[in-house]
């Protein structure tokens, strides 16, 4: 699972990225940085704490463009977070669609199903087990398989939001590519390329960004428009730390938890 790497010539010894990494997955041999792929959780966090530029991620830029340009009918998976991150959201939306997506769809309408399948659980087995742990964050279940097996058993069985949106599109399109947009940067894990995967590629607002203008997009250009789905409720709160919706937390604290 090669995700995140260095490169050597920026690299300056700096050792921030050893410091930050939570399960010491990072080494230093012949002054280059190395990420030992079974210790890595996919977390993202040395990318995040580097401040030379000397890391890189598995780029699907051109996975995506490419197959734009051939014609394949390409469904954007959107990150709620982009509310958050463009000034007109709206416009975002529309810029999307001018690049080749035919369809934009977002990933917090699968949240408010995966709460509710997270809600339907709890009350099932309430009393049967001690304790509940999301399965939503890739770095979180990776790192309880790795490091914690006494814990998976209290592992949600419920998929996360990106791959259960991406098995509705795949469902009703089998050959269509599914790209998640976002900034989660453990979400690449789930798109690395595998047999049966739910999601084909993971492109960051950073690479939207400069894949807008290659193709000479402008957002600002752009008429406002909306995703073709939204959420019904308020399923874009799983962007926000900690909320994962008030019935969530509701209903662990009615089961005595």
């Amino acid at each position: 699972m090669r995700l995140f790497n260095f490169t050597v010539s920026n690299c300056r010894n700096c050792n921030k990225c050893v410091r930050e990494c939570p399960v010491k997955a990072i080494r230093f041999i012949n002054n280059e940085a190395k990420i030992s792929e079974t210790r890595c959780i996919a977390c993202g966090q040395c990318f995040v704490a580097c401040p030379q530029h000397a890391r890189n991620v598995q780029n699907d830029v051109e996975k995506v463009l490419n197959a734009i340009d051939y014609g394949k009918r390409i469904v954007a998976i959107l990150d709620s977070a982009y509310m958050g991150t463009f000034k007109e959201p709206a416009k975002f939306v529309s810029a999307l669609r001018a690049l080749g997506f035919d369809s934009v769809q977002e990933m917090a309408a699968a949240s408010e199903k995966v709460t509710e399948l997270y809600i339907n659980y709890i009350n099932e087995n309430a009393g049967k087990q001690d304790y509940f742990i999301s399965s939503t964050c890739p770095a979180t279940y990776i790192f309880i398989e790795k490091y914690h097996h006494e814990l998976i058993k209290y592992l949600m069985p419920v998929a996360s939001p990106m791959v259960m949106l991406g098995r509705v599109i795949k469902k009703d399109d089998p050959n269509c590519m599914a790209v998640y947009i976002g900034p989660c940067l453990s979400k690449k894990y789930e798109t690395f390329p595998k047999d049966g995967a739910e999601v084909d590629a993971h492109i960051t607002f950073v690479e939207i960004l400069k894949m807008f203008r290659r193709r000479g997009i402008n957002i600002d250009n752009m008429e406002p428009s909306i995703p073709d789905l939204v959420p019904a409720h308020s399923g874009e709160n799983y962007s926000i730390s900690g909320d994962m919706w008030p019935e969530l937390t509701k209903t662990v604290e009615d089961n005595g938890y």
